[in-house]
Order: structure tokens, then C-alpha cells, then sequence
């Protein structure tokens, strides 16, 4: 009888799947997506598995069945070893298309409170923004919920082509993302503040967080409703608001001391630096 030698891997799956579990994702996942009884392995293990693949490299979706059955199956509970026909990029895409039919918008928020309350995530200050992805060939189709792709302002410089909006926004303590929303291309970003500082109010229990967005968040209807309900908000003023102008037309009558605050390095610029002042009392006697 010959004994034969097979090499399977083990690397960082225990430590993601240790993640997950503290996270409460594999269970969250399970119980939006459940199995059926001819599944030889659920779908939700199956989208559990995609996070790890994409978590520790991301392999184009072809290479996933040779991934999957270069790991030792005792991790995902098996006695005998994983096979590429049953791990097939067929099973991903099933178990993809199962998640695009579930309450998505609801699944991401359940995690995202899972995440706060698992990790000690601190709300105090939440950052928002936003930006389009673009495609290309033909998209008719419109979601349950309303979602499409549509032409508007192309942040790529292709207003050829249909696109959708994706807003984010994540805590600044360790960036971990508390709740994102997909748009219609056609949805503008002064649109969608109120609506997405109002479900922030439910992930983070509270309403006196600091909110921190571009400028597109500087609309007289947006400050005024979150101001009025408890918010606070930190933006930019656009040049264009009369409150600008005078302010430039007070320091150039009556300048005033500045106090610097924060002096820092410029991403992607060599030897580029951010400066912010305070501005206080009036030079002049």
C-alpha cells in the first residue's frame, strides 16, 4: 500500500473566520440568506467564503474553485477535501444572486451595528462622501427598490456612459464603514444628506455626533434640518454664499490675527502641505 501526500492550505482563514464570529457577519448572513435542503453547501458559506478570498488577496471570480480547494476542508467543517467542480464559479455566482435578493440596504446596517457594538467603534465623528461608478453596454433594468443606472455629472469625465452613485460614510475612529446607499446616476449629492444623516441617527442611537461632508452638504434646507433636529455638521462653505463674501470684505477692511491650528502633508503631493487657521479679534485698534 502506498502512501500519498496531499498538501492543503491553512493560512488566514482561522483568523478571518475568528473575525467574523466576533463581528456576528457569518450568523448575520445565515439569517438573511437561508439554506435549502438540496444545497450541498449553503450560500451563505459560500458569500462567507467570497469576503475571505477577497479579505486576503481577492482572485478574479474564475480562479475562486481552484482557491477554495487549495484549503485544508476541515476549516469549513469536512472530513474530505474540497473539490474545484463543487466550489465552481457557477456557486459563487448563485450565491451572489441570492444576496442581490435579499434587504440588502437592511443587511448592511444590521452589520454595521454589529461592527459598533462588537468592536467599541466610537461614533462621535462620522465622515460622508460620495462618488459615481460608471458602466458601459446596455443596462434597462431597475431594482425593487428603485435603483438604475442613469447619465448625470460623470465624476470619471464620461458623461457618454449610464452610472449610479455610491455614498459612504465611515466613523473616524479606525475608518470603519457605517452605512453606504447606491443611488440612480441622476441623484445628486445635495439630495441625499438628510436622508442618510436621518439613518445615522438610528445606527449611532444619538443625534449629537459630528457630521462631516463636502460642500454639497451646504444647502440652506439640509443645514437647517439637521441643525434644527439636535446635529452638528462640519462643511464647506461654497464661495458663492453671500456670507463668504463679507467675511473676505471684513478682513480686508479690518484684518484679523490667525492662529494656526494644523499644518499637514498633502496625499500624493511631495512636499505639499495643508494649513488651517483660526481667525480671531481685529488687528487694528
Amino acid at each position: 500500500m502506498s502512501n500519498t501526500l496531499q498538501r492543503t492550505r491553512i493560512g488566514e482563514i482561522p483568523l478571518l473566520q475568528t473575525v467574523a464570529r466576533r463581528l456576528g457577519f457569518d450568523s448575520l448572513l445565515r439569517r438573511y440568506i437561508k439554506p435549502h435542503g438540496n444545497e450541498r453547501y449553503p450560500a451563505a458559506d459560500t458569500l462567507l467564503l467570497l469576503v475571505f478570498n477577497i479579505a486576503s488577496g481577492r482572485r478574479p471570480l474564475y480562479e475562486l474553485g481552484r482557491w477554495t480547494a487549495d484549503l485544508d476542508g476541515r476549516l469549513l467543517g469536512r472530513k474530505s477535501s474540497l473539490s474545484e467542480e463543487m466550489f465552481s464559479d457557477d456557486r459563487y455566482g448563485r450565491a451572489l444572486d441570492k444576496l442581490f435578493e435579499v434587504d440588502r440596504a437592511t443587511l448592511t446596517t444590521d452589520c454595521a451595528v454589529c461592527v459598533v457594538r462588537s468592536a467599541g467603534c466610537e461614533l462621535d465623528q462620522l465622515h460622508n462622501d460620495s462618488t459615481t461608478v460608471k458602466t458601459t453596454g446596455r443596462m434597462p433594468a431597475t431594482s425593487r427598490t428603485g435603483l438604475s443606472f442613469e447619465y448625470g455629472h460623470s465624476k470619471d469625465h464620461r458623461p457618454d456612459l449610464k452610472q449610479i452613485v455610491f455614498n459612504l460614510t465611515i466613523s473616524a475612529d479606525g475608518a470603519v464603514p457605517v452605512h453606504c446607499k447606491t443611488y440612480p446616476g441622476n441623484r445628486t449629492d445635495d439630495t441625499t444628506h438628510i436622508e442618510t444623516w436621518r439613518a445615522l441617527c438610528g445606527i449611532a442611537g444619538r443625534r449629537d455626533f459630528l457630521y462631516v461632508a463636502d460642500r454639497k452638504l451646504c444647502t440652506s434646507k439640509q443645514l437647517s434640518f439637521i441643525a434644527g433636529n439636535g446635529g452638528r455638521v462640519v462643511t464647506i462653505v461654497p464661495e458663492t454664499w453671500k456670507e463668504v463674501k463679507t467675511f473676505k470684505e471684513s478682513m480686508r477692511v479690518s484684518p484679523k490675527s490667525r492662529k494656526r491650528i494644523l499644518r499637514r502633508p498633502v496625499a500624493n503631493r511631495e512636499g505639499s502641505f495643508e494649513t488651517f487657521y483660526s481667525i480671531g479679534e481685529s488687528m487694528r485698534p
